[in-house]
């Protein structure tokens, strides 16, 4: 049951005449806590079983029984329940060898909350970060996380070439569902040789059609799909690639499309829906005036790749005319100051005066282009909200190609 008060009704069914009381009790949530029970006349729960009211005795005068019980929100109403119906007076309950039915139900402390981030598996210190969005919605519930989220280049030296789509233009990108997946870990209990089946310390994230994808130990043979789970051992089968593991290494999974996140977390999701724009297309400015030469000094470096075309007055592009190497890379930090020594390298030597703009890439977002940011603006439509938090992720490795240096 979700965090908010919540009153559910219930039917009990029998014949004329027959006799039941139902007792509800909330269990303690610690050893200084008391059990509560719930007072049918205030509709409250309350310490111990002290009150007339705590048992509910019922006749049935119809075939049919029909009341509620009303759940407290908050921390005071979450945990676990349990609700008894007991037959006397010489009733019997049907395909039972006792007198007693028992049901246990939970109930949240808090709504769950749904994270969405854009994430990189591969290539992470390509990206300046990995921006979220979250939603809170109560067990159960249907919700839609609607988000605009920015994928941004590094400023390091090392990782700030930019990137480019990996379809014919970024405008071609949309909401494809295998985009979208959830990330869990477990850790080995107990050490295997040449086996596909493994015992972890937990399942949670962990489900029919989860992929493991890296370990922190080891060789990992293949990236094998969990096809069965014993919940009673925490044991996960692979259908395929036998594996050595030793005890304690950490195991990552990864759950990809609707049906894997589902199994991993109890959360479905009914749409997907995404499309991407550039938001920061790559120029820099001529630092030192280059005299038929193919060096030329330049200002910030960031989102400068090899092998992307570039235009600027009096640029020469008689032909081939790509970036090479960028020799010395300069990306601006978060002031934008620059060490001033920025360098690349391009195919057709230029004469060019001090202060040009050099432009990179042809602006379709494709493979000829080249960018620093892009924005991804879309949804998620959730059918049914878990009873615990979840984060998904949008696979920028799937999406987007880093640039290189040389």
């Amino acid at each position: 049951m979700p965090q908010a008060r919540i009153t559910r009704p219930f039917s009990v069914n029998g014949s004329i005449g027959a006799e039941f009381e139902i007792i509800v009790l909330q269990n303690p949530s610690s050893s200084s806590s008391h059990t509560l029970y719930y007072d049918w006349k205030d509709k409250t729960f309350e310490a111990g079983h002290n009150d007339l009211n705590n048992n509910l005795k019922v006749k049935l005068t119809s075939s049919t029984y029909n009341n509620s019980i009303t759940f407290s929100e908050g921390a005071s109403g979450s945990g676990e329940y349990v609700i008894k119906l007991i037959a006397i007076n010489g009733t019997t309950l049907p395909n039972v060898n006792k007198n007693v039915i028992s049901k246990t139900l939970s109930k949240q402390t808090a709504d769950s909350v749904i994270t969405f981030a854009l994430d990189s598996i591969n290539n992470s210190n390509k990206y300046l970060t990995q921006p979220s969005t979250s939603l809170t919605s109560a067990v159960g519930s249907s919700a839609t996380l609607s988000f605009s989220l920015t994928a941004e280049n590094s400023r390091d030296d090392s990782h700030s070439n930019g990137f480019f789509v990996k379809e014919s233009s970024i405008s071609s990108v949309s909401g494809i569902d295998k985009q979208i997946y959830h990330k869990a870990t477990g850790t080995v209990d107990g050490a295997i040789t040449d086996s596909t089946e493994v015992k972890v310390d937990s399942l949670t994230g962990i489900g029919i059609g989860s992929q493991l994808i890296s370990i922190s130990s080891g060789t990992l043979n293949g990236q094998p799909y969990v096809t069965a789970i014993d919940t009673a051992t925490k044991t996960l089968t692979f259908a395929t690639h036998a594996q050595t593991f030793s005890n304690d290494i950490t195991l990552n999974f990864k759950a990809l499309g609707t049906s894997a996140i589902f199994n991993a977390t109890g959360l479905q999701l009914s749409s997907v829906s995404f499309s991407a724009s550039i938001v920061d297309r790559v120029t820099t400015t001529v630092r030192t005036a280059p005299s038929d030469s193919t060096t030329i000094n330049v200002g910030n470096t960031r989102g400068i790749r090899a092998g992307v075309g570039y235009s600027g007055l009096n640029v020469d592009n008689g032909d081939s005319n790509l970036v090479k190497v960028v020799t010395t890379p300069d990306p601006a930090d978060a002031n934008g100051l620059l060490d001033d020594n920025g360098v690349i390298t391009v195919e057709r030597a230029q004469t060019l005066t001090v202060g040009t703009v050099l432009t990179f890439g042809d602006g379709s977002g494709g493979p000829e282009d080249v960018f620093k940011s892009a924005v991804f603006e879309g949804s998620l439509g959730i059918t049914t909200i878990p009873s615990s938090n979840v984060n998904l992720y949008l696979d920028l490795d799937q999406i987007l190609t880093p640039g290189r240096a040389s």
